[in-house]
């Protein structure tokens, strides 16, 4: 265990030691993007009855990168 684990075992905040101890106990190699959760969270988000609410900031979003995107000059 590193300096820096053992550091954050005993002085960082619960959750800090919370996900240290999981990733120390758990295998070497971890899922970071992880198909399962991601479709459970978008059904959840749909499901919710003010979903509605916050189109706004997906259009939002979807404006600021397109233009960004544009923005590209390609040759």
């Amino acid at each position: 265990m590193t300096r820096l684990m053992q550091f954050v075992l005993r002085n960082g905040s619960s959750y800090n030691r919370h996900c240290l101890r999981t990733l120390t106990t758990q295998s070497s190699i971890m899922t970071i993007f992880d198909s399962k959760v991601k479709r459970i969270h978008r059904e959840r988000a749909l499901a919710s009855a003010e979903s509605h609410l916050y189109d706004y900031l997906k259009e939002e979003v979807a404006f600021r990168v397109a233009d960004r995107v544009f923005d590209i000059k390609r040759y």
